[in-house]
């Protein structure tokens, strides 16, 4: 946990999400229209609008993990 907290960090890939679903949440969006859908999700937050407004999908499916 300390490995994946510290890579999270150091590579300011955490997504600040608030509404993460404990059991499938764990699972990655597994079609192109689920992951339109999580990234028009994280579009609405703040981290996105104020720091990573320059995303786009594949950028999004980068950081997804971490």
């Amino acid at each position: 946990m300390v490995v994946v907290g510290g890579i999270t960090r150091l590579t300011h890939s955490g997504l600040s999400i608030s509404n993460y679903k404990l059991i499938s949440g764990t699972i990655p969006p597994m079609s192109e229209v689920e992951w339109q859908e999580a990234f028009d999700l994280y579009k609405q937050y703040p981290e996105y609008q104020k720091l990573n407004n320059h995303f786009d999908l594949q950028d999004f499916k980068d950081i997804y993990f971490w």
